[in-house]
Protein backbone atom coordinates (compact mmCIF):
# COMPACT_ATOMS: atom_id res chain seq x y z
CA UNK A 1 0.00 0.00 0.00
CA UNK A 2 1.40 3.41 -1.04
CA UNK A 3 1.51 6.42 1.18
CA UNK A 4 -1.29 8.01 -0.89
CA UNK A 5 -3.75 5.17 -0.43
CA UNK A 6 -6.30 5.49 2.40
CA UNK A 7 -6.09 2.89 5.14
CA UNK A 8 -9.56 1.19 5.27
CA UNK A 9 -9.18 0.58 9.03
CA UNK A 10 -8.95 3.64 11.29
CA UNK A 11 -5.78 3.62 13.27
CA UNK A 12 -6.00 3.20 17.04
CA UNK A 13 -3.34 4.47 19.37
CA UNK A 14 -1.80 2.25 22.01
CA UNK A 15 -3.48 4.36 24.74
CA UNK A 16 -6.93 3.94 23.12
CA UNK A 17 -6.38 0.19 22.84
CA UNK A 18 -5.39 0.02 26.49
CA UNK A 19 -8.47 2.00 27.51
CA UNK A 20 -10.73 -0.23 25.42
CA UNK A 21 -9.27 -3.37 26.89
CA UNK A 22 -9.48 -2.02 30.41
CA UNK A 23 -13.10 -0.87 30.18
CA UNK A 24 -14.21 -4.15 28.66
CA UNK A 25 -12.41 -6.26 31.24
CA UNK A 26 -14.86 -8.31 33.35
CA UNK A 27 -12.89 -7.51 36.49
CA UNK A 28 -12.93 -3.77 35.84
CA UNK A 29 -16.62 -3.92 34.91
CA UNK A 30 -17.49 -5.58 38.18
CA UNK A 31 -15.46 -2.98 40.04
CA UNK A 32 -17.28 -0.10 38.31
CA UNK A 33 -20.68 -1.65 39.01
CA UNK A 34 -19.73 -2.29 42.62
CA UNK A 35 -18.54 1.29 43.07
CA UNK A 36 -21.75 2.60 41.46
CA UNK A 37 -23.90 0.48 43.76
CA UNK A 38 -21.95 1.68 46.77
CA UNK A 39 -22.42 5.29 45.71
CA UNK A 40 -26.16 4.76 45.26
CA UNK A 41 -26.42 3.15 48.70
CA UNK A 42 -24.46 6.02 50.21
CA UNK A 43 -26.87 8.55 48.69
CA UNK A 44 -29.89 6.65 50.01
CA UNK A 45 -28.27 6.39 53.46
CA UNK A 46 -27.56 10.13 53.49
CA UNK A 47 -31.12 10.94 52.39
CA UNK A 48 -32.66 8.79 55.12
CA UNK A 49 -30.33 9.98 57.88
CA UNK A 50 -30.13 13.66 56.99
CA UNK A 51 -33.19 14.64 54.97
CA UNK A 52 -35.86 12.33 56.37
CA UNK A 53 -34.41 12.48 59.88
CA UNK A 54 -35.23 16.16 59.99
CA UNK A 55 -38.86 15.29 60.63
CA UNK A 56 -39.11 12.71 63.40
CA UNK A 57 -42.57 13.71 64.63
CA UNK A 58 -45.22 11.12 63.75
CA UNK A 59 -48.97 11.04 64.37
CA UNK A 60 -51.82 8.52 64.25
CA UNK A 61 -55.49 8.08 65.13
CA UNK A 62 -55.98 6.47 68.51
CA UNK A 63 -58.13 3.49 69.40
CA UNK A 64 -60.96 3.62 71.95
CA UNK A 65 -59.27 1.35 74.48
CA UNK A 66 -59.54 3.00 77.89
CA UNK A 67 -58.31 -0.05 79.81
CA UNK A 68 -54.76 -0.44 78.48
CA UNK A 69 -52.14 1.81 80.07
CA UNK A 70 -52.07 5.30 78.57
CA UNK A 71 -48.34 4.96 77.85
CA UNK A 72 -48.94 2.30 75.20
CA UNK A 73 -49.16 3.50 71.57
CA UNK A 74 -52.96 3.03 71.28
CA UNK A 75 -52.75 3.04 67.51
CA UNK A 76 -56.09 2.43 65.83
CA UNK A 77 -56.29 -0.70 63.69
CA UNK A 78 -56.12 -0.29 59.95
CA UNK A 79 -54.93 2.85 58.20
CA UNK A 80 -54.32 4.99 61.27
CA UNK A 81 -51.43 7.20 60.13
CA UNK A 82 -52.08 10.94 60.17
CA UNK A 83 -49.98 13.02 57.74
CA UNK A 84 -47.88 15.33 59.87
CA UNK A 85 -48.53 18.30 57.59
CA UNK A 86 -52.27 18.00 58.31
CA UNK A 87 -51.59 18.96 61.94
CA UNK A 88 -51.14 22.54 60.79
CA UNK A 89 -54.81 22.58 59.78
CA UNK A 90 -55.59 22.08 63.48
CA UNK A 91 -53.27 24.91 64.45
CA UNK A 92 -50.38 22.71 65.60
CA UNK A 93 -46.88 23.89 64.69
CA UNK A 94 -43.88 21.59 64.81
CA UNK A 95 -40.16 21.33 64.10
CA UNK A 96 -37.57 18.55 64.18
CA UNK A 97 -33.80 18.44 64.22
CA UNK A 98 -33.21 21.06 66.92
CA UNK A 99 -29.94 20.04 68.53
CA UNK A 100 -29.98 21.94 71.84
CA UNK A 101 -31.64 24.83 73.69
CA UNK A 102 -28.92 27.05 72.18
CA UNK A 103 -29.55 25.88 68.61
CA UNK A 104 -29.80 28.94 66.30
CA UNK A 105 -32.97 27.43 64.84
CA UNK A 106 -34.64 27.48 68.26
CA UNK A 107 -33.27 30.92 69.06
CA UNK A 108 -34.78 32.21 65.82
CA UNK A 109 -38.18 30.74 66.71
CA UNK A 110 -37.98 32.29 70.16
CA UNK A 111 -37.18 35.71 68.78
CA UNK A 112 -39.84 35.53 66.08
CA UNK A 113 -42.61 34.45 68.47
CA UNK A 114 -41.56 36.38 71.55
CA UNK A 115 -40.74 33.47 73.85
CA UNK A 116 -38.81 35.31 76.52
CA UNK A 117 -38.96 32.80 79.39
CA UNK A 118 -37.92 29.15 79.53
CA UNK A 119 -37.55 26.43 82.12
CA UNK A 120 -36.54 22.77 82.03
CA UNK A 121 -38.78 19.96 83.25
CA UNK A 122 -38.14 16.26 83.75
CA UNK A 123 -41.05 13.84 83.68
CA UNK A 124 -39.77 10.55 85.04
CA UNK A 125 -40.14 8.49 88.24
CA UNK A 126 -36.73 9.56 89.51
CA UNK A 127 -37.30 13.32 89.28
CA UNK A 128 -41.06 13.87 89.52
CA UNK A 129 -42.55 13.11 92.94
CA UNK A 130 -45.73 11.03 92.88
CA UNK A 131 -44.99 10.24 89.25
CA UNK A 132 -47.84 7.82 88.54
CA UNK A 133 -50.52 10.19 89.80
CA UNK A 134 -48.89 13.15 88.09
CA UNK A 135 -48.95 11.62 84.64
CA UNK A 136 -52.59 10.63 85.19
CA UNK A 137 -53.38 14.27 85.93
CA UNK A 138 -51.51 15.36 82.77
CA UNK A 139 -53.69 12.91 80.86
CA UNK A 140 -56.95 14.68 81.72
CA UNK A 141 -58.32 16.43 78.67
CA UNK A 142 -57.89 20.18 79.02
CA UNK A 143 -57.16 23.50 77.36
CA UNK A 144 -54.91 26.44 78.19
CA UNK A 145 -55.52 30.16 77.81
CA UNK A 146 -52.13 30.48 76.09
CA UNK A 147 -50.06 28.42 73.69
CA UNK A 148 -48.34 25.33 75.01
CA UNK A 149 -44.76 25.17 73.73
CA UNK A 150 -42.48 22.23 74.34
CA UNK A 151 -39.05 21.37 72.98
CA UNK A 152 -38.05 17.75 73.64
CA UNK A 153 -34.42 17.84 74.75
CA UNK A 154 -34.19 14.14 75.56
CA UNK A 155 -36.47 11.12 75.83
CA UNK A 156 -39.87 10.57 74.23
CA UNK A 157 -43.52 11.31 74.88
CA UNK A 158 -47.02 11.70 73.47
CA UNK A 159 -49.25 14.72 73.01
CA UNK A 160 -52.85 13.83 72.16
CA UNK A 161 -55.08 16.40 70.46
CA UNK A 162 -58.68 16.39 69.32
CA UNK A 163 -59.16 16.30 65.56
CA UNK A 164 -61.77 18.11 63.48
CA UNK A 165 -64.36 15.42 64.30
CA UNK A 166 -63.40 15.25 67.99
CA UNK A 167 -61.35 12.08 67.43
CA UNK A 168 -58.08 11.62 69.30
CA UNK A 169 -54.85 12.08 67.36
CA UNK A 170 -51.64 10.98 69.06
CA UNK A 171 -48.45 12.92 68.27
CA UNK A 172 -45.16 11.21 69.11
CA UNK A 173 -42.15 13.37 70.00
CA UNK A 174 -38.52 12.47 70.47
CA UNK A 175 -35.31 14.36 71.17
CA UNK A 176 -34.93 17.30 68.80
CA UNK A 177 -38.67 17.79 68.22
CA UNK A 178 -40.59 20.92 69.15
CA UNK A 179 -44.34 21.42 69.19
CA UNK A 180 -46.66 24.37 69.71
CA UNK A 181 -50.28 23.72 70.62
CA UNK A 182 -52.57 26.68 70.03
CA UNK A 183 -54.61 28.34 72.75
CA UNK A 184 -57.93 26.57 73.28
CA UNK A 185 -57.16 23.18 71.69
CA UNK A 186 -58.29 20.12 73.65
CA UNK A 187 -55.26 18.02 74.44
CA UNK A 188 -53.43 15.89 77.01
CA UNK A 189 -49.92 14.56 77.59
CA UNK A 190 -48.31 11.32 78.69
CA UNK A 191 -44.91 9.72 78.67
CA UNK A 192 -44.60 6.54 76.64
CA UNK A 193 -43.50 3.18 78.05
CA UNK A 194 -39.94 4.47 78.53
CA UNK A 195 -41.17 6.80 81.28
CA UNK A 196 -38.72 9.58 80.55
CA UNK A 197 -38.79 12.95 78.86
CA UNK A 198 -36.74 16.09 79.39
CA UNK A 199 -38.45 19.11 77.92
CA UNK A 200 -37.86 22.82 77.64
CA UNK A 201 -41.00 24.85 78.30
CA UNK A 202 -41.26 28.23 76.60
CA UNK A 203 -43.49 31.16 77.50
CA UNK A 204 -44.26 34.70 76.46
CA UNK A 205 -43.42 36.73 79.55
CA UNK A 206 -43.96 35.26 83.00
CA UNK A 207 -44.75 31.52 82.95
CA UNK A 208 -48.42 30.61 83.27
CA UNK A 209 -49.38 26.96 83.06
CA UNK A 210 -52.94 26.40 84.20
CA UNK A 211 -54.98 23.52 82.76
CA UNK A 212 -58.74 23.98 82.39
CA UNK A 213 -60.29 20.53 82.20
CA UNK A 214 -62.92 19.94 79.55
CA UNK A 215 -65.45 18.52 81.98
CA UNK A 216 -65.16 21.61 84.18
CA UNK A 217 -65.52 24.48 81.69
CA UNK A 218 -68.46 25.97 79.83
CA UNK A 219 -67.00 25.51 76.38
CA UNK A 220 -69.76 27.49 74.66
CA UNK A 221 -68.86 30.58 76.66
CA UNK A 222 -65.13 30.03 77.04
CA UNK A 223 -63.22 32.73 75.16
CA UNK A 224 -60.11 30.63 74.48
CA UNK A 225 -62.12 27.69 73.21
CA UNK A 226 -64.27 29.95 71.02
CA UNK A 227 -61.12 31.55 69.61
CA UNK A 228 -59.75 28.14 68.65
CA UNK A 229 -63.03 26.90 67.12
CA UNK A 230 -63.43 30.04 65.03
CA UNK A 231 -59.84 29.86 63.80
CA UNK A 232 -59.55 26.16 62.99
CA UNK A 233 -62.79 24.22 63.22
CA UNK A 234 -65.50 26.49 61.88
CA UNK A 235 -66.67 25.28 58.49
CA UNK A 236 -67.86 27.72 55.85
Amino acid sequence: MSDLEEDPQPKTSFRQKKRRVSSSSPTVGRFVRRESNFLAQLIVFWFCKVVLKRMTITAWYMDDDEVTDQRQPHRREGDSDVPVDSLAQLGVLYWSGITSPEDPKLMSIREERGYSYTDMVYVCPEKLPDYENKIKSFYREHIHYDEEIRYCVDGTGYFDIRGANDEWIRISLEAGDMIILPEGIYHRFTCDAKNYIQALRLFVGEPVWTPYNRDEIDERNNASRAKYVNAFLKRE
